[in-house]
């Protein structure tokens, strides 16, 4: 025996505003909320006039059963309600409203679907209810849809398709997956939401967000939590009181690229305890905290990123492994770069008219190829193993300084017009070695390469052009090398004081008004030898 289908009539006045959104307002008539339950429910409808339903028999995409042209309003049950159908079907040009009580909207959505497959949801506008609900339902399209007051809720709901949606002033999340696998959003609207525009919870994967703008959502524009490879591409952010974009707990594999995040509370873009994920070409401005923050977070990559005026550019913290920051361009921050753990890589970006460059607490990692300019202070590095080479600084108080830490690697780097030091060697430093750099054009009588109590440095092969001061050891600065180095053009070449055990030898001085300042006694505590001398 079929089930038949549930039919129940609401008289109700209708008085709600009007509908541009839907495609013929003037098609509209008025009618009870329906409920169909499985093939044999929509069968049974098509054949009462009057009853909503018309065509059919649904067995393919061209012969649907059609639901069109309905005003409905509800109150806590849903307008239209399908359960456990196969039958292809079409709802379209439908206009559902709930009854508000007390200022609060219907807690029903306008269309629920529970295991229901193969629909078509078009030009259609639910109001003061919760939207759309789906749950165990498979390949359902939606195109052209407005919600106001509501939001779209899938559970386990896959390979479904939305486009086109405009949702305003929710209560709760303007579209909401849990267990969705395959899922595509494109060119929808969240506008005005209380928490998250978009929000992937618990297991979804390989779904889509396409050419999307979430505006004024209050937690986040887009959220995935415990979801894997999600893609988020071409979309706007804005107005965020939260985080721009949360990506979080073992949401792998993601790829967030071409979006542009404008005017976040905290962070534009948050990567937490994931991996692999891909930050490419973003454009994230205005951040209360970081644009972008890989926060415990590993063998992940943010590329071709613009970030201007946040707190911390890009900020990689939580003791993790392997990430790399490469080519992106970073202005107007506090900080531009904050890096700890290991193994990262720093290449080839452009961070200018900030404060700090890069503050580096990590180890194993390389800085490479990046241009710095208009700064007050460059690389400030606070850790060990490290290499930094081929850099370029220009302008700027301190290029490059070592606070604390020890065998890092300071090669062929470009540094010019620097105010203070070029390099600054500090109580910390040790073991470290600065070779085959280029210093020119120094302001300050502090020295362009200048040791305050580092020891057992290896200073060779560098180029000094320029500079009042080209080398200054000083404050117990003991035990460090200086050798090969060509100085021209200096106020004074060497200067040696308050510290012992330091080896200058094989230096070419040449065109320095002082070439080697050290007082005698500290000549005899030093080996200073072979080095030449010019006018």
């Amino acid at each position: 025996m079929s089930r038949r289908l549930l039919l129940y009539v609401i008289p109700f006045l209708w008085v709600g505003p009007a509908c541009a959104d839907l495609k013929s307002e003037k098609l509209l008539k008025p009618h009870a909320p329906m409920v169909v339950v499985n093939d044999e429910g929509f069968e049974d409808l098509a054949a009462q006039p009057g009853s909503g339903v018309t065509g059919g028999p649904g067995y393919d995409a061209q012969r649907p059963f059609v639901i069109e042209n309905l005003k409905m309003q509800h109150d806590d049950t849903p307008a239209i309600q399908i359960t456990g159908t196969t039958a292809h079907f079409v709802i379209r040009n439908v206009w559902t409203q709930g009854v508000v009580r007390k200022g609060m909207p219907s807690a029903a959505p306008g269309i629920e679907m529970v295991q229901v497959e193969n629909g078509v949801v078009q030009d259609c506008r639910f109001e003061q209810d919760m939207g759309i609900g789906a749950r165990m339902s498979y390949m359902i399209r939606f195109d052209r849809i407005s919600i106001r007051m509501g939001r779209i809720m899938l559970y386990d709901t896959n390979r479904c398709i939305f486009t086109d949606f405009d949702i305003r002033d929710s209560v709760t999340q303007g579209i909401m997956i849990w267990h969705g696998k395959k899922n595509r959003f494109v060119r929808c609207k969240a506008l005005n939401i209380q928490r998250e525009g978009i929000a992937f919870n618990g297991s979804c994967m390989d779904c889509e967000v396409l050419d999307c703008v979430f505006d004024h959502c209050v937690w986040a524009g887009i959220s995935v939590e415990c979801s894997p490879r999600i893609v988020m591409r071409g979309n706007e952010v804005a107005e965020s009181r939260g985080y721009g974009i949360v990506l979080a707990y073992d949401s792998n594999d993601l790829v967030v690229e071409d979006n542009e995040v404008n005017y976040s509370g905290q962070d534009g873009i948050q990567l937490q305890t994931c991996k692999n994920a891909n930050i490419i070409g973003n454009k994230v401005r205005n951040s209360g905290s970081a644009g972008i923050w890989f926060l415990g977070s590993e063998s992940s990559t943010a590329s071709n990123n613009v970030i201007e005026q946040a707190n911390t550019g890009i900020s990689v913290t939580g003791n993790k492994i392997g990430n790399v920051l490469e080519g992106n361009d970073i202005s107007h921050c506090m900080n531009a770069i904050e890096i700890d753990g290991s193994k990262h890589v720093i290449r080839s970006n452009k961070i200018y008219a900030n404060r700090n460059a890069i503050n580096v607490k990590a180890s194993f990692s390389t800085i490479e190829g990046n241009t710095f300019r208009d700064l007050i202070n460059g690389i400030n590095l606070n850790g060990s193993n490290n290499t930094v080479r081929r850099n370029s600084f220009e302008w700027m108080g301190v290029p490059l300084a070592v606070y604390e830490g020890s065998e890092n690697g300071i090669t062929d780097n470009t540094i010019k017009g620097f105010v203070f030091h070029g390099i600054h060697l500090a109580a910390g430093a040790t073991r470290n070695a600065v070779t085959g750099n280029t210093l020119e054009g120094g302001r300050s009588s502090a020295g362009a390469l200048t040791c305050e109590g580092a020891t057992e440095n290896r200073i060779e092969a560098n180029t000094f052009e320029e500079n009042p001061i080209s080398i200054n050891v000083t404050k117990s600065s003991n035990n460090n090398t200086i050798t090969g180095n060509r100085i021209h053009r200096a106020g004074t070449g060497i200067i040696v004081v308050d510290s012992t055990g330091n080896t200058v030898t094989g230096n070419a001085l040449s065109g320095c008004a002082t070439p080697l300042s050290i007082f005698p006694k500290w000549m005899e505590k030093n080996k200073v030898e072979a080095n030449e001398v010019r006018e």
